[in-house]
């Protein structure tokens, strides 16, 4: 079986940030801000998807 990523897109403040914990599923866990995504080596369709709804997905 090959590796599976999920990502998820979510606005958080400070105080919800340090709430955030790493379950038994996971090996870690990343925060960017939406500029960053685009900068680093994510998958393709990832970082076209954020390029074309970057509007929808501001806050």
């Amino acid at each position: 079986m090959g590796m599976i990523l999920t990502f998820f897109y979510h606005i958080i403040n400070e105080k919800d940030k340090e709430l955030i914990e790493l379950g038994g599923e996971g090996q870690e866990i990343k925060l960017f801000q939406l500029d960053e995504i685009t900068e680093i080596n994510v998958f393709p369709n990832l970082r076209t998807y954020i390029n074309k709804n970057r509007n929808k997905l501001k806050y």
